[in-house]
């Protein structure tokens, strides 16, 4: 919920948040080891998603290095 100036409450619907997040991801906005996006490029309600994180680069855990995890819903 956000206030306007005269005081009256005004409750952003959840999906213009879920865009603003999207619209972030698309233009390269943030950690650049991170990824996320709309599973269907088409889906107006928002509701698929894929995520991806890449390991952390020069770590000595030969097993966490060029790792990439993903995730889908």
């Amino acid at each position: 919920m956000q206030r306007t100036p005269a005081g009256e409450v005004v409750i952003i619907p959840r999906n213009f948040k879920l865009l603003e997040e999207l619209e972030a991801s698309e233009k390269g906005h943030g950690d650049m080891a991170i990824s996320y996006g709309l599973a269907d490029a088409g889906d107006t309600f928002l509701t698929e998603w894929n995520g991806g994180i890449l390991g952390p680069p020069m770590v000595s855990l030969f097993r966490y290095m060029n790792v990439c995890w993903s995730t889908n819903r």
